[in-house]
């Protein structure tokens, strides 16, 4: 059988070799087409933030997502966020892609008054690794970033 893609793959070590494997889909690295075909790889992902409420930066392969509340709404706001988080690693999963948990944190913000914080047991902590809460300035809301 005969395969038509250009690049293949496989690995020695130790004197062993494996079996070849065919790359059917790719984006050489250092590729000029690189960054731009990643941009529209993970476009979706502004969209599905957005249906949630949810801001979206991302630069580069890193992504964060910012969610604003009043103190007196933490409680809904983390059920928005944890529902934005799920359709993210869903849809990352089904794009071929994994949300490394490792790598992921929520940072939990808020004003000089106490802000309940999701402890990381809670359903809006979504399973992450990470929760820590500061205090900014006065004039601050609640501000939750999940960096991913």
């Amino acid at each position: 059988m005969q395969n038509s893609s250009l690049y293949k793959y496989r690995v020695i070590y130790a004197g062993s070799t494996s079996s070849v494997i065919y790359i059917v889909c790719s984006v050489p690295q250092g590729s000029v087409l690189g960054p731009l075909l990643f941009i529209i790889y993970v476009a979706d992902l502004v969209d599905i933030a957005g249906r949630h409420g949810v801001t979206l930066h991302s630069f580069a392969d890193d992504t964060q997502l910012y969610l604003h509340c009043h103190r007196e709404d933490t409680t809904a706001a983390a059920a928005q966020w944890t529902d934005c988080v799920v359709d993210v690693s869903r849809w990352m999963t089904a794009n071929r892609l994994s949300l490394n948990t490792d790598k992921t944190e929520l940072l939990w913000t808020g004003s000089p008054q106490p802000v309940p914080v999701p402890g990381p047991g809670s359903s809006s902590a979504a399973g992450r690794r990470h929760c820590r809460s500061s205090r900014p300035g006065p004039a601050a809301r609640g501000h939750a970033s999940l960096l991913i």
